[in-house]
């Protein structure tokens, strides 16, 4: 007897969405650095620019939470357009030719006196969502999680850049949304407006090291914390000593 393979062709569909999707993104860097990147280890960012071909595929598992993060994004839209009459935009790639950064921010609401107000989305399990929205370090500081590096570097960009496009004066507040996907708990996280400074100090201090064609050592000048390699999509291969899955050399 046929039976469907509903799972199957769930995972089917997203794997072609996955391809798609970068698809779009390769044509809209354009060789430009990520700007979801910002604050992390800048030998993750050496590899993804001289041996992708080392990077591990995402496994099902992972593309299946990558679609929870995607529907969670589209209802705070739908949501945000019920309530609020400013002016909206979401998912729109930005570029920054100085930094030559560029990424597609989540959501900029901007009122009727220019003020702008940035948001990020992040759809996480309880480890993380713990580590993300209850920080132990402090707001106003240069370090925590690369997620305010991400939103801030947005920020720098459409601060220096999109002004008119956008038509607001100054952005106004930014933060980072976040639903634990185990509590179904959600929390806005305020982030520091000094990010758009330590953003682009990042980007500044991790552009030569990464332009390099010669293999950096761990970074000590900008973000990186060592767990981070148990993650990383390059830990097969990265000769990092701290790297717990390093087994070899890069090939």
């Amino acid at each position: 007897m046929f039976k469907p393979d509903i799972i199957g062709s769930y995972d089917f569909y997203l794997k072609e969405k996955a391809k798609s999707n970068d698809r779009i993104r390769e044509k809209q860097k354009e060789n430009r650095y990520s700007a979801s990147a910002a604050g992390i280890c800048t030998k993750q960012q050496w590899y993804q620019k001289f041996k992708p071909n080392l990077k591990q595929p995402f496994s099902t598992e992972m593309m299946r939470t990558f679609e929870i993060g995607n529907i969670f994004e589209k209802s705070i839209d739908a949501g945000v357009s019920l309530i609020y009459r400013t002016k909206k935009y979401s998912q729109d790639y930005i570029k920054d030719d100085d930094l030559n950064v560029g990424g597609s921010f989540d959501l900029l609401l901007v009122d009727e006196s220019g003020n702008a107000f940035l948001y990020d989305y992040k759809t996480a399990n309880s480890y993380s969502y713990k580590y993300i929205f209850e920080p132990k370090v402090i707001n106003e500081s240069q370090s925590g999680d690369h997620y305010r590096f991400q939103l801030g570097t947005y920020a720098y960009i459409l601060e220096n850049n999109y002004k008119e496009k956008y038509g607001f004066k100054k952005i106004k507040y930014m933060a980072l949304v976040g639903f634990d996907k185990n509590f179904s708990e959600m929390k806005e996280l305020e982030v520091n407006l000094k990010y758009m400074e330590f953003a682009e100090r990042y980007w500044k201090e991790a552009y030569p090291i990464i332009k390099s064609p010669i293999e950096p050592l761990p970074s000590t000048t900008v973000p990186y914390e060592d767990w981070n390699c148990k993650y990383c999509s390059f830990n097969l291969s990265c000769q990092n000593p701290k790297n717990p899955k390093y087994k070899g050399k890069t090939k």
